[in-house]
């Protein structure tokens, strides 16, 4: 299967998970779902995002108490204090996006580490640190 530059999906909001709807204090349930967070945001964040954090290593998360830097409430609802909410440690934004019927290039920066390009054409991702 090609991958297809022109329509290969990415979103441009910080990656939160936010799985249950009541207050956290004492909550047998929200304790367990805390060991589910990483691979849930993994799933829940952009897909280039995924794999630029797998690759170097910055699955780490944290419990979130109000919203990350980037978050839309219109496109990701309004924020809600008291639901258990997780969000990753280091933060991740796409500063630049171009789009052609070759190649699909984005310039991701990432808290701590630098700038890193990635670039998914029909053969393939390439993934470098700038």
């Amino acid at each position: 299967m090609d991958l297809d530059p022109l329509t290969f999906p990415t979103i441009p909001l910080p990656a939160v998970w936010s799985p249950v709807r009541e207050k956290s204090d004492g909550n047998p349930l929200a304790l367990q779902i805390e060991e589910q967070a990483k691979g849930s945001l993994l799933v829940t964040a952009d897909t280039l995002e995924s794999v630029l954090r797998l690759l170097l290593g910055v699955t780490e998360v944290e419990r979130v108490f109000s919203p990350p830097d980037g978050y839309d409430a219109e496109q990701q609802g309004e924020w809600d204090e008291d639901a258990v909410t997780f969000a990753f440690t280091r933060g991740i934004r796409i500063l630049s996006e171009s789009r052609s019927a070759d190649e699909l290039s984005l310039r991701y920066e990432v808290e701590g580490l630098g700038t890193y390009a990635v670039a998914v054409t029909a053969d393939g991702l390439d993934v470098r640190r700038e």
